[in-house]
């Protein structure tokens, strides 16, 4: 009974130990863009300032770095498998180095009286992050069935972003609120999607125990995921906080 006791006990800290794997690398990862951001943000206000960086030619460099963001993460997701545990880190070092540069207009926010806006959103961040883990450790509950329901929510927040696009042309005023609630929604399915990876990652844990190069890929994506996520709801906060700091100053 004790030799049991003492298996199970082992197998717990060492799938213990796989998540401190996982989230180690999330947590450079979050250093790396804020960093990044950091100095990218502190060179596009110069540049901005001197007159040597137009706000269209800024705009420009967001939608490259975003595209260039997306082909990164699909290269790092499609050879996860098959390239060496080195290449994956170099790639998702170069994702997140090309996402510091498109969340430099978050230096940009708090350089220009917004700070408090910018500590508040990331200590929320990782508050709900921290809450969410907690949640899925102690709940013991399988997330992935989630999963269609988060995948149809996330075709639906893409519709929603891109006719809240259009409309921002046409009608600034309601594209803004509707900005407010897209902002909710992304959220609330970001905080799904973070139960259904945690799930994912405990069951392939689970099924590949011993198996260490295959344990360190898939903690490496899941790190990755994990970041995306952390990156949306930090926006998405700073979306609504922005909103309403703006509506309190206009009443």
């Amino acid at each position: 009974m004790d030799n049991v006791r003492m298996r199970s006990t082992a197998t717990i800290s060492k799938k213990n130990n796989f998540f401190l794997y996982v989230f180690s690398i999330m947590s450079i990862g979050i250093l790396l863009i804020g960093a990044v951001a950091s100095g990218a943000g502190i060179f596009m206000v110069s540049l901005l300032q001197s007159g040597s960086l137009s706000i269209i030619a800024f705009r420009i460099v967001m939608i490259v770095c975003l595209f260039a963001s997306m082909l990164t993460d699909y290269i790092f997701e499609y050879n996860i498998k098959s390239s060496s545990l080195s290449t994956s880190m170099c790639l998702y070092g170069l994702s997140a180095f090309i996402t510091g540069i498109f969340l430099s207009p978050v230096y940009i926010i708090a350089s220009y009286g917004y700070l408090d806006i910018v500590i508040s959103a990331f200590i929320g961040t990782i508050s709900l992050f921290i809450a969410l883990g907690l949640l899925a450790y102690f709940s013991k509950k399988d997330f992935t069935s989630l999963g269609s329901i988060l995948f149809a929510g996330a075709i639906a927040l893409l519709i929603a972003s891109i006719a809240n696009l259009a409309l921002s042309f046409f009608i600034p005023a309601i594209s803004s609120i509707m900005g407010v609630g897209i902002s909710f929604f992304s959220i609330l399915l970001s905080s799904g999607f973070i139960l259904f990876n945690l799930s994912n990652l405990s069951k392939f844990y689970d099924s590949n125990i011993g198996n260490v190069v295959a344990l360190s890929r898939i903690g490496l994506l899941g790190a990755h995921l994990l970041l995306r996520l952390f990156v949306s709801i930090f926006i998405s906060i700073i979306n609504i906080l922005l909103f309403a700091s703006k509506k309190r100053k206009n009443d």
